[in-house]
Order: structure tokens, then sequence, then C-alpha cells
């Protein structure tokens, strides 16, 4: 709901009802059209309420339709994440397949190294995409960016399922993978930055919270489906059929997927066009008088890329598990795919806890303990797995890894979205973001892969989680120590169960 001149997603005017400590903006986050034939009498009656005493009346449908509205927003911004990650673990898992189909040119070719090498070629257009993307968004709003990046996304992802194999077409094969991963990586790259912040901005308090880590969950949850999807698939089909066509249907079912997202995309976009002549809406936080982030400094941005890329390469080391299991410590793909669902389940729930943790608890307190946790548990579950590889100890290094990188989630999020101003958020962090992805993507895997191979050193990803993650997390306590934090506050309990909800700056 909205009170003002403008159009129902801007803020509200700064004014606080006596007796409540709330403020028009905690009140009613945006909530669509029905609003906009309301807000004059509305405004008039809140000004009136807001001098007197603590006000009692409530709007339960338009309660209701807020909150459904801001469930399908933050469904259509979450699913560009997630499908990134559910075409990565997809890749990742019948990448020998692929390179078959697409690489194999004659007697003697190499497959399996150019199928990895394509994928990661995608990375180096996503700060490139980040930028135009974060440019665009500046100035023509971040929903209509976020309808092209979905139809990019959909249609390289469409064209890599329908692509005939190099048997067929022959060098014209490998060719257009290259061509369809730099359209998924440059979609990528433009889609962070905006998502981001439209997810940041999408409500306030406890939901925001949870809102901006969606981000992170989807991820967990798209990886943890494709596991699912590519388990399934290999069980059902003869590996000669999964060879020749069945690895397809899983990215199949990720394009049907791109066509839904980009329908509730297209239908977020044009719904706040409610009046003619109406300007771009561009989302501005809703809390942003918190913040206090109004210069960007160049440490600002340094103390960023250092969490981001400390938190990228944790997670391409922990996304190596399956093939350190069966390569390193020679476990079965069944074992090595278990562990690496139930670490995916347990990296859930510690985001699900940090989320509950974020007002209840110092960030800071969680922040040094998950520090020393990782230093003295990271080692010792390493060495129980080469030392006794098999599904128990799998499991336990997969628990204890993925739980101590999703308690944190929820304040990286939030204090790098806090740090940076609301009007060059979706520029900024999507350069700072797929920069470091852009690196430690690409290049994590295949480099602990020849290093471990060339040395035998099988505690290499243990030592690298315990330099990547401590040094991301102290860059972070920096960060969290240099941003202003909002104090806790909360509605008053007189106004719980008059269509008030507790709110949590």
């Amino acid at each position: 709901m909205v009170v003002g001149d403008d159009l129902c997603l801007q803020p509200f005017e700064q004014t606080v009802f006596p007796g409540i400590g709330i403020e028009y903006d905690d009140v009613f986050p945006y909530c669509g059209r029905t609003a906009l034939r309301r807000r004059s009498a509305l405004g008039k009656f809140l000004k009136q309420a807001g001098e007197g005493a603590a006000m009692r009346y409530s709007f339960p449908d338009d309660a209701s339709m807020c909150r459904k509205r801001e469930i399908s927003r933050v469904v259509s911004l979450s699913m560009g994440n997630g499908l990134e990650y559910y075409n990565f673990v997809l890749y990742v898992f019948f990448a020998p397949f692929i390179g078959t189909t697409f690489f194999d040119l004659g007697p003697g070719s190499h497959t399996l190294l150019p199928a990895l090498i394509a994928f990661g070629s995608g990375f180096l257009f996503r700060p490139l995409g980040a930028f135009v993307m974060g440019r665009m968004a500046a100035k023509r709003g971040e929903m209509p960016v976020l309808v092209l990046t979905f139809l990019l996304m959909g249609m390289a992802s469409l064209g890599f399922v329908l692509l005939p194999g190099a048997r067929r077409i022959g060098m014209l094969a490998p060719i257009m993978v290259f061509v369809f991963r730099a359209i998924q990586g440059f979609a990528e790259g433009g889609e962070i930055g905006p998502a981001t912040q439209m997810l940041y901005a999408t409500s306030t308090g406890r939901r925001q919270v949870a809102n901006a880590t969606m981000q992170y969950i989807t991820q967990y949850v798209a990886s943890l489906v494709a596991a699912l999807v590519g388990t399934l698939v290999s069980v059902l089909f003869p590996e000669g059929a999964l060879a020749d066509w069945g690895w397809r249907l899983p990215f199949l079912i990720g394009s049907l997927v791109a066509v839904i997202g980009l329908r509730l995309r297209v239908g977020q976009a044009i719904r706040p066009q409610d009046r003619v002549g109406a300007a771009p809406v561009r989302m501005k936080n809703l809390s942003a008088s918190n913040e206090g982030a109004d210069v960007f400094s160049w440490t600002t941005a340094a103390l960023i890329l250092c969490v981001v890329s400390a938190s990228a390469l944790a997670t391409y080391v922990r996304s190596f598990g399956v093939s350190y299991a069966m390569g390193q410590l020679h476990a079965t793909a069944f074992t090595s795919l278990v562990a690496m669902t139930v670490g995916i389940a347990a990296g859930l729930a510690a985001m699900i806890t940090g989320i509950a943790l974020y007002h209840r608890v110092s960030r800071r307190l969680i922040l040094l303990g998950t520090i020393i946790a990782t230093e003295l548990s990271v080692l010792p579950v390493y060495l129980i797995c080469i030392r006794h590889p098999s599904l128990p100890t799998l499991l336990l290094l997969n628990s204890v890894t993925y739980w101590l990188s999703g308690i944190t989630s929820a304040i990286s999020i939030m204090t790098i979205l806090r740090a940076i101003p609301a009007e060059r958020r979706s520029l900024l962090f999507g350069m700072l973001y797929t920069m470091a992805v852009s690196v430690f993507g690409g290049l994590a895997q295949p480099v602990m892969e020849w290093s471990i191979d060339h040395t035998g050193w099988l505690l290499l990803p243990a030592f690298t989680t315990m330099l990547a993650s401590p040094i991301g997390l102290v860059a972070l306590l920096v960060l969290l120590g240099r941003s202003q934090e909002p104090p806790v506050s909360r509605v008053s309990d007189r106004c719980r169960g008059q269509g008030w909800e507790e709110l949590v700056p």
C-alpha cells in the first residue's frame, strides 16, 4: 500500500505513528495497482491517525494481496539464479556425454576437456553482462532488464538442448556450444545485480532478510533438484540411450522452467503500469533511510570483492566434492552423490537457521564462531574421509562444510547490500559478484584437480577451505563494522492482531 503521489513501488514519506514506533514504509510495502486507486483518501486517513493515539485499523484484503504478490515476485526473481545453478550441476554431471556429442570430431579427438572449457567460457562474459545490464537497469528499471536476461537464458538453454551433434553438423556443433554458453554467461551476469536488488527491496523486516537470502537458497535448491533429476535419468535410461539423447531431457526441463519464469516476469513488468505515461518503475530500497551507505569507497569495494571471492572459492571447492570422492577417494558414484545431496540439505537447514538468528543473536558472534568452527573441524573431517572413505564419513564431511557455509549466508548478503548505495546497487553488486565468480568459477575445479593429480596432496581442498573461508569472514566482519546496521525494533504489542506484522528493520 502506498501513500503519496508517485507509483506504488516508491518509498513512503518518513512519518512515524506516535505510540507505535513504526514508519509508513515499515507498515505497507508496495502491493500493486489496487493501492493506486485509494491512495489519496488513505493518505489523509493515515496522516490523521498518525497525529492521534495508536492506530487500530487493518486492511486484511490488501495485506493478503500484498503477500501474494510479494511471493510471486520473489519466485520470479529467484528462478534465474536457480536455473543457472541447475544447468551448472547438470553440465558437470553429464559432461562426458556432452563432450562426446558435440566435440567428437574424429578418431583421437579429446571430448571431456573441450566440454569443460566450453562451460568455463561462459564465466568470462558475466562481468560484461553485469556492466551492460546494470547500466540499463539504472535507466529503464530492473524488471524490464530481468525479462530480457531470462529471455536470453531460456533461448540459450533451449538452443543447447536442440543442437545437433558433431557427427551431423561437424565443426558447427562445438562453435554453437561456445556461442550458447557465451549468451548464458552474459545473461547470468546481467541477472544477478538487478535480481538481488529487487529481492532486497521487495519487503522490510524479517522477510527482507529471507528474500535477500533467496539468491543463496535457490543455489542449493537448484543443485539438489539437478542432482536428483540427473540421478533419476541415469537410472531410467540405459547408458547407450543416455549418451545419445537421454542427457538432454533434464536440460529440456530447465528450458520449460525458463518459459514459466519468463511469463511471471513479464506479468511483473507490466503490472505497475496502471497509468498512461507512467515512468519506468525502479525498485528503491524500502528501508533506505536506515542504511547510511551514501558513500561507496574503494575500500568498501575491496572488502566486498574479498568476501564474494572467498565465498565463491569455497563454494566451488565444495561442488568439487563428487569428483574428489570418486577420483581421489575411490568412492562409488552413488555414495558420492548421496553424500553431496545430504550436504546440500544441511546447507539449506543452516541458511534457514541463519535467517532465524539474524535478529536474535549478535552477527559478529556468529561470524567469529564460524571462523573458529571452520579452523577446528574442516581438517579433521577431511582426514577421517581420506583414511576411512565410506558413506558415513562422506556424509559427515559434506554436512559440516555445507553447514558452515550456510549459517553465515544471511549476514553476508545483507551486509554487502547495505554497504552499497541503493541507486547503484544493481550495477556495483553485479560487477563485483561476477568478477569474483568469473575467476574462481572457471578455474577453481580444474586447478584443484590438476594440483591433486600432480602433487598427490589429498588435503588440498581442506587447506583451501581453511584459508578462504576465514579470510572472507574476517573481511565480512570489517565490512559489518563499517556499515551502520539498523537497531532491532518491534511493533508495539497492541498492534499485533490488528493487521500489522512484527517488523524488524
